[in-house]
């Protein structure tokens, strides 16, 4: 299992919409993920909204 953070990916609204056969929603993250590999492996994806309302991510 992967311990590493995954940094997150704005996409616009319609994008997402376009890739959303690839995609699925992860509750425990709040973002999209790669279906069948999004648990280990891969980009993570937010909306555009959706980063504006969540504070930055701590850096270390």
């Amino acid at each position: 299992m992967r311990t590493t953070h995954r940094p997150r990916h704005r996409l616009h609204p319609v994008l997402l919409a376009l890739l959303r056969p690839v995609l699925r929603y992860s509750y425990t993250r709040e973002a999209y993920v790669l279906r069948l590999v999004g648990n280990d492996r891969g980009p993570v994806f937010v909306t555009a909204e959706h980063e504006a309302l969540e504070p930055p991510a701590p850096s270390d």
